[in-house]
């Protein structure tokens, strides 16, 4: 199966599913967890619940307590719509148009990161465009780190490994 991700995603939901977490491995919803409070450090969780006779996806805050993800920012949102959209795509294609919307600068690197980990764990193909100067910058940059072989301890060696080749692939063409 192929699915596609639009730019205009985040304000529907025709993606974002309150069955996110129904299928989702148990350290994938950790990592999820931990790429939202990027966004947000009050972030503690996420749950599904009943809103005017819908079930809808909450998110857990510490002050607060459970709020709809309607009211967050555009970053959570598109975290939320590329972990459903990875879950859904099990085994299939994933088409992400314009991946860096909603998603500030700070936090490409470690969401494209968390991506390309989600996508291997469930088998899923994933094509990414972008249009972007500040998100290729950005990529560019943790690249040349890791060629110098500097911040290579914030990855595992699985990790190490998938980016170790694709610096291969791209030194070749």
């Amino acid at each position: 199966s192929v699915l596609y991700v639009s730019p205009a995603d985040i304000y529907s939901n025709r993606i974002l599913s309150a069955s996110l977490y129904k299928g989702m491995l148990v350290d994938e919803k950790r990592r999820l967890i931990g790429l939202l409070r990027l966004f947000d450090e009050r972030i503690i969780g996420i749950e599904v619940g009943v809103q005017y006779g819908r079930a809808v996806t909450l998110i857990e805050m510490e002050d607060c307590g459970l709020v709809p993800v309607s009211i967050f920012c555009d970053g959570p949102k598109k975290v939320l719509i590329l972990a459903s959209a990875v879950v859904k795509s099990r085994g299939g294609i994933l088409l992400i148009d314009e991946f860096e919307t909603g998603i500030h600068k700070h936090a490409l690197i470690q969401v494209a990161k968390w991506l390309a980990m989600a996508t291997e764990r469930y088998d899923v193909q994933v094509f990414v465009t972008t249009h972007s100067d500040d998100a290729i910058d950005a990529l560019e940059k943790k690249i040349e780190v890791l060629q110098k072989g500097e911040e290579t301890s914030s990855f595992t060696e699985e990790e190490q490994a998938i980016l170790n080749g694709y610096l291969a692939f791209i030194q070749e063409n």
